[in-house]
């Protein structure tokens, strides 16, 4: 495509637009590698501030780069607006407590701009008019009391929470005849990282596992994830995928077992063995 054919006629931005446009069509043709991700690392900046670095990556259906040369700041508690220190909620939804949002990357595929969106969905369904191209890039989680984002640290594809002394995702005892099914803070398909503990009277060993069902599965020391003895309690950190609804399975040996599950935090490949 010559630049003549560009300008046609165009003003000197028209035709900057254009030949823009067309360096990216020719960039994604050659294209980086399927999965591609560098960058895009996210860090806390307040309870409603996100700070994303710099960054580059193959979008989810192969057919973008997408490339941010500088960092971008995004407020969650307001609707999505291009450009740094603007909005960045998918317009529609709401900034609430105890919830996980989804960080994306989007690109306008027609100017080639690129920028951050944040919604509470695994996929994006609705995106901001011309962006068509997008790639997760990540989650946050947002207080249990509060609509603020839950102070973190990543590093590469994991996200480990500083919330203090927070109260387990999940509390109970746990039968030996049935599995226990519960829903865990993790975004959905991750690697929770967790702190469990358990108690009970006498010897007592406890499984823990995906949605597989462990109907038929053996639950004594050799399969047990935790054990115990004489009501004293036990404790380990645990790293387990969740499933798709952020949910785990439990089952107890032949005691009945108490437990606390408390998360720390996840692994996310961000797309990248997809």
């Amino acid at each position: 495509m010559s630049l003549d054919t560009l300008n046609n006629g165009d003003s000197g931005l028209e035709a900057r637009t254009k030949i823009n446009a067309a360096i990216d069509a020719i960039e994604d043709s050659i294209g980086l590698p399927r999965s591609y991700l560098a960058g895009y690392t996210m860090a806390y900046n307040s309870t409603i501030l996100l700070n994303i670095s710099s960054g580059v990556c193959r979008d989810d259906t192969n057919a973008y780069d997408m490339v941010s040369l500088g960092a971008i700041t995004k407020d969650l508690s307001a609707s999505w607006v291009a450009g740094t220190s603007n909005g960045g909620l998918l317009p529609g939804l709401t900034f609430s407590a105890n919830t996980n949002y989804s960080v994306w990357a989007i690109k306008n595929t027609s100017s080639g701009a690129v920028d951050v969106i944040v919604s509470t969905a695994a996929t994006l369904p609705t995106l901001p008019s011309g962006y068509t191209a997008k790639r997760r890039i990540g989650w946050v989680r947002t207080l249990t009391g509060s609509a603020g984002i839950t102070p973190f640290v990543q590093a590469g594809d994991q996200v480990i929470l500083n919330t203090g002394s927070s109260a387990p995702d999940y509390t109970g005892s746990i039968p030996t005849s049935s599995d226990t099914l519960f829903t865990v803070k993790s975004p959905p398909s991750v690697i929770g990282l967790f702190r469990l503990s358990g108690i009970a009277a006498g010897v007592w060993t406890l499984r823990l596992d995906t949605t597989n069902s462990m109907t038929g599965v053996a639950t004594g020391a050799s399969t047990a994830i935790l054990g115990g003895n004489n009501g004293i309690a036990a404790y380990c950190y645990v790293e387990l995928q969740v499933s798709s609804s952020s949910q785990l399975l439990a089952r107890a040996g032949t005691t009945a077992t108490t437990i606390a599950l408390t998360q720390r935090g996840w692994n996310d490949t961000r797309g990248c063995t997809e």
